[in-house]
C-alpha cells in the first residue's frame, strides 16, 4: 500500500532561494504567511483568499492574513487543500486525515468520535477529495476507498460520528463521479471511472501502482495521470500519450479551453487542452508550483513550495526581456514599424516584436561599415513613400522599405541623430542634444542647422507651422527667422520638456517636474499630482485617435481621458499590481488594441480594454468594532451605552488586483446624510448622542467599480438613566407624591388659618357684644324706659312721643354702628348728641 501522496513527497524537498518574475506580486512568510511552504489556495463564497500550508491555514483579505492553527481548533497544521459546501462551511484535507471545518470565524471537528475511525480506517494513507452529498451526507475519497460520512442531527447542529464505506481502492474525486486505481499484474495499473447515471469506463495504465500517484479529469473528458517520474493524458480513444517525463505536481482547467500545469522545479506552464506538450506562456521558472487559483477578478495565484505564493493580475500581458545592449540606453527605444510590428532599438541592434515573439533584424550598412565602428541606434521615421529613416550616433541613414538597402547616408551636425520628425511640410527634422537640422525630403539634403542654447530633448511641429523644441531650459519655438524661448511668457515653458505631442489644436508635453501641459492658443492647462497624476516626473505621452493620453513616469502610467459632453477629466493609474513590469517606464506607445510599454525591466505588452478594467464588484464586509478601544462581538445590532466616547468601525473591501489601495465610501445614517470617502479600512465616532445608528460602507475598486451590496452596522446609543421611560414614570410619581404632599399640607393649613380665624372672629362677636353692651348698659335702658313711663303717668304725651322716637333712634344707631368695626367722627357725635339729648330730659336740664 502507498504511504506517501503527491504532496506528503513534496514537503521533503527542501527548500531554495530562486529567482522570480518581477510582475509576479509576492507573498510570504515576511508578508504574513505562516510558512513558505505552500500547497494550495482558494477562494471561498465571500472572496476571501485561503492559503494551505505547513503551518496553518491563512485568510487574506488583501491586507493580511489570519492565521489559524491548531490553537484555532485545526486538527492538525499540515493541511493540503479546502473544499466549501453548500453551507459555507470549509473543510480541511489535511496531512493526520482528522475532519474539521471553518465556519463563521471558528473551525469545528467533524464529531468526537469520527476522527479516530477515520485515522483507523486510512492509516498511513491520505485524503484524495472532499465533497458534499444528499442531506449533510460529506463524501470522503481515500488512498484506502471511499467513504460516506452520515450526519447526526441534534436541533440546529450537525456532527458525524460515523461514516459507511463505499469502496476500499484507492480513490480519486473527478467531474461527474470518481476514479478508483488498482494494482493489475505487479506491473500495470487499471483506472475504473465511475461516472453518475454512465456504465464504468477501464484503463489499463502501462505502469506499475506503486508509481501512480494522482488523477483528474478535463472537460473534454481527457484524464490527466501522473506517475512518479512521468505524466500523460489518456484520450477518448483510450490513446496514452507522455506530456512529459516528471511528475505533475498541480493542475488547473480554465473556462477558456486553457489546462495549467505545474511539475517539480519546473514552474507552471499554460496549455491549450488539445495540446499538452507545448505550453504558450510559463511561469515561476526553477520552482515547484502545487497549484493555481483563479479569482473572480481574473488573477492567478501559485502556490509554491519554495517561497510562499505568487499572484498573477492578469494572463493577458506579453513580456520582453531587454537584451543587454539596449540597457545603456533604453529611452525612445521603441517604435512602429512599417510591418505593423514594432522595433526596438538595441544600441547597436534593431529587435522586431509582435506579441508573441521577438527576432533582430539584419542592417546592411553599404558605408563607412558604421556597424563596427559600434554606431548606436537612436530612432527611426517611417514616410509615406516607405522609406525607412534611421537616426544613429553618426548621421542618418535612408532605407528601403524592408530594409534590404541603404539609399542614402545623412551626415548632420554633431551627427547624433536622437529624434526624428517630419512636419506638415514633409520636410524632416533631426535633432541632436546641441543642434537641430531641416532636412529636405526629396534631395535629402540638409537646409539648414539651428544651434541649440540648451540640451534637447523633444520636438514637435506646432499648431502654427513652427517647430517646439524641449530642452532643459523648457520649450523654445524655431521660427523660419529666429529662435523664441517660450519661458518668457509663463512660468510653466521654463520646466524641462522630455515628450511634446500634437493632437488637432492641442499641443501635449511632458514634463521632468511640472507633470502633463496642455495648451492651444488661449488657453493652458497643467495636470499634476493634485489632479491624480501618479507623478510630476514624466517621461514619455503617446495620444491616441480618440483624444486618450497615455503618459509613462517613474511612478507608473496614466491614461487621461477627457469626457465630450461634460469636457471632466477622467485619470486612470496602472502599476505593478495590475501587471505591469516596473513602475518606472520610459516609453509608452499604442499600436492598434496594444498598448507597449518600456521599462527598466524590459517590455510589457497588453490590451488596455482587456487587461485594465476590472468588472468585479468587490464584496466589503465590517471587519470588527471597537468601542473605547475595546473589542466588541459584531452582531445585526448592537446597543452601546450612552458613556461611550469613542467608537471605530473597521471593514474590509476585497478586491486583489489593486490590494491595499481600493477606496470605500461610507455615512452614517441617523447622524449625517453626507457620504464620504477614504482609502483607510476604519472611521473613528467620538461622542455620538443617543440614538438609533445605522453605518453603511461600500468599496470601489482600481476601475472605479463598486460592491453591489454595501456592509452594514446597526446599533444603538442608549439613553441616559435621567432620559430613559423608568426614570421619566418615576419622577412622574415623585412630582405626584410631591403634589400630594403639597395639597394636604396646602389643605392642612388653610384648615388651622380657618380656625384661627373662627377663633378670632367668635373672639370679635364677644368684644362687640362687650362693645354692644358697654355702649347700651341695661340701667340705662331701664331709666329710659321709666322716664317713658313717668312721662304718660304724667299725661305728657307729647314728651312721651318725643322721648320714645329719640329713645328708638338711639337703639338702632346703637345696632347700626355694632355691625360695623368703625366709625366716622360725625356719626360718633350725633350718637352722642341723641344719648345726652336723652339723658337731658330725663333730668330737665
Amino acid at each position: 500500500m502507498k504511504n506517501i501522496i503527491l504532496f506528503l513527497l513534496l514537503l521533503f524537498f527542501e527548500n531554495a532561494c530562486l529567482s522570480q518574475e518581477s510582475y509576479l506580486r509576492h507573498y510570504a512568510v515576511n508578508q504574513g504567511l505562516p510558512s513558505n511552504e505552500t500547497y494550495s489556495a482558494f477562494q471561498d463564497s465571500k472572496g476571501y483568499i485561503w492559503i494551505a500550508s505547513d503551518m496553518g491555514v491563512s485568510k487574506f483579505d488583501g491586507y493580511n492574513f489570519k492565521v489559524y492553527t491548531s490553537h484555532d481548533g485545526l486538527t492538525d497544521n499540515t493541511v493540503f487543500r479546502f473544499y466549501e459546501d453548500s453551507k459555507a462551511r470549509i473543510w480541511f484535507y489535511t496531512f493526520s486525515g482528522r475532519m474539521c471545518y471553518y465556519f463563521n470565524d471558528s473551525i469545528y471537528t467533524a464529531g468526537p468520535g469520527l476522527n479516530e475511525k477515520l485515522r483507523a480506517f486510512i492509516g498511513s494513507g491520505y485524503i484524495t477529495g472532499i465533497s458534499a452529498g444528499e442531506n449533510d451526507t460529506m463524501i470522503i475519497t481515500t488512498s484506502n476507498g471511499m467513504l460516506n460520512l452520515l450526519p447526526e442531527f441534534k436541533g440546529n447542529k450537525v456532527q458525524w460520528n460515523n461514516f459507511e464505506i463505499t469502496t476500499t481502492k484507492e480513490t480519486f474525486k473527478i467531474n461527474g463521479g470518481y476514479v478508483t486505481a488498482e494494482p493489475v499484474d505487479g506491473a500495470k495499473t487499471l483506472l475504473t471511472e465511475h461516472l453518475t447515471g454512465k456504465s464504468e469506463i477501464k484503463h489499463l495504465l502501462p505502469f506499475r501502482f506503486d508509481d501512480f500517484k494522482s488523477v483528474t479529469k478535463l472537460a473534454n473528458g481527457v484524464l490527466i495521470v501522473s506517475g512518479e517520474s512521468f505524466s500523460a493524458q489518456i484520450t477518448g480513444n483510450e490513446t496514452l500519450s507522455r506530456i512529459r517525463e516528471t511528475r505533475m505536481v498541480c493542475w488547473y482547467e480554465s473556462t477558456d479551453s486553457t489546462i495549467w500545469l505545474g511539475s517539480l522545479k519546473q514552474g507552471i506552464g499554460l496549455f491549450n487542452e488539445s495540446n499538452l506538450l507545448s505550453p504558450n506562456k510559463k511561469f515561476l521558472l526553477d520552482y515547484s508550483v502545487t497549484s493555481v487559483l483563479k479569482d473572480r477578478e481574473n488573477g492567478y495565484w501559485f502556490t509554491t513550495l519554495e517561497d510562499g505564493i505568487f499572484y498573477l493580475p492578469s494572463i493577458q500581458f506579453n513580456y520582453f526581456s531587454l537584451p543587454n545592449e539596449t540597457l545603456q540606453y533604453p529611452k525612445n527605444s521603441i517604435h512602429k514599424a512599417s510591418s505593423g510590428k514594432i522595433w526596438w532599438f538595441g544600441s547597436k541592434k534593431l529587435f522586431e516584436m509582435d506579441p508573441d515573439q521577438i527576432r533582430e533584424v539584419p542592417l546592411l550598412w553599404s558605408q563607412k561599415n558604421w556597424d563596427s565602428l559600434g554606431t548606436t541606434l537612436w530612432n527611426s521615421y517611417i514616410d509615406t513613400s516607405g522609406e525607412i529613416w534611421l537616426g544613429t550616433s553618426l548621421g542618418i541613414g535612408v532605407f528601403n522599405n524592408d530594409l534590404s538597402r541603404l539609399k542614402k547616408n545623412i551626415t548632420i551636425h554633431g551627427l547624433d541623430s536622437r529624434l526624428i520628425i517630419c512636419d506638415s511640410k514633409r520636410n524632416i527634422w533631426s535633432l541632436c542634444h546641441r543642434c537641430i537640422s531641416e532636412i529636405d525630403n526629396g534631395s535629402k539634403h540638409v537646409l539648414r542647422s539651428v544651434p541649440l542654447p540648451s540640451r534637447a530633448e523633444t520636438a514637435c511641429e506646432d499648431f502654427n507651422g513652427n517647430v517646439l523644441i524641449g530642452t532643459l531650459n523648457g520649450i523654445y519655438t524655431l521660427t523660419p527667422d529666429t529662435l523664441i524661448w517660450a519661458g518668457a511668457k509663463s512660468e510653466i515653458f521654463k520646466t524641462r520638456f522630455v515628450d511634446i505631442k500634437r493632437f488637432n489644436a492641442l499641443m501635449i508635453g511632458a514634463t521632468r517636474g511640472g507633470g502633463l501641459v496642455i495648451w492651444n492658443k488661449d488657453t493652458l492647462i497643467q495636470i499634476t499630482t493634485a489632479d491624480g497624476l501618479l507623478s510630476n516626473l514624466c517621461r514619455s505621452i503617446f495620444v491616441e485617435n480618440d483624444g486618450t493620453i497615455w503618459v509613462a513616469g517613474n511612478k507608473g502610467l496614466n491614461a487621461i481621458r477627457f469626457e465630450k459632453k461634460s469636457n471632466k477629466m477622467v485619470i486612470n493609474s496602472f502599476t505593478v499590481d495590475d501587471g505591469l513590469l516596473s513602475n518606472d517606464n520610459f516609453q509608452v506607445l499604442k499600436n492598434d488594441s496594444l498598448l507597449w510599454l518600456l521599462s527598466n525591466k524590459g517590455v510589457s505588452v497588453f490590451d488596455p480594454d482587456k487587461v485594465l478594467q476590472n468588472d468585479s464588484p468587490p464584496p466589503v464586509y465590517i471587519a470588527n468594532i471597537t468601542t473605547d478601544k475595546k473589542a466588541i462581538a459584531l452582531k445585526d445590532r448592537a446597543t452601546l451605552d450612552y458613556s461611550t466616547n469613542f467608537i471605530q468601525i473597521g471593514f474590509t473591501g476585497l478586491t486583489y488586483k489593486n490590494a491595499g489601495k481600493q477606496r470605500y465610501e461610507y455615512r452614517l445614517n441617523g447622524y449625517d446624510t453626507a457620504t464620504y470617502c477614504t482609502q483607510n479600512t476604519y472611521v473613528q465616532f467620538t461622542k455620538l448622542p443617543p440614538g438609533n445608528y445605522s453605518f453603511v460602507v461600500t468599496c470601489i475598486n482600481n476601475s472605479g467599480v463598486k460592491s453591489d451590496h454595501p456592509a452594514i452596522f446597526s446599533f444603538t446609543i442608549s439613553r441616559p438613566f435621567y432620559q430613559k421611560t423608568w426614570f421619566i414614570c418615576l419622577l412622574f410619581l415623585l412630582a405626584i407624591c410631591c403634589l400630594l404632599v403639597l395639597t394636604l399640607f396646602n389643605i392642612k393649613r388653610i384648615r388651622r388659618r380657618e380656625n384661627r380665624k373662627t377663633q378670632l372672629n367668635r373672639k370679635i362677636a364677644g368684644l362687640e357684644m362687650e362693645s354692644l353692651r358697654a355702649q347700651m348698659n341695661p340701667h340705662f335702658i331701664f331709666n329710659c324706659l321709666n322716664a317713658i313711663q313717668d312721662f304718660i303717668l304724667s299725661n305728657d304725651a307729647t314728651s312721651a312721643k318725643h322721648y320714645l322716637s329719640s329713645f328708638s333712634k338711639l337703639i338702632r344707631k346703637t345696632l347700626n354702628n355694632s355691625r360695623r368695626s368703625a366709625i366716622n367722627l360725625q356719626e360718633e357725635i350725633d350718637f352722642l348728641t341723641l344719648y345726652l339729648s336723652l339723658e337731658r330730659m330725663r333730668f330737665s336740664e
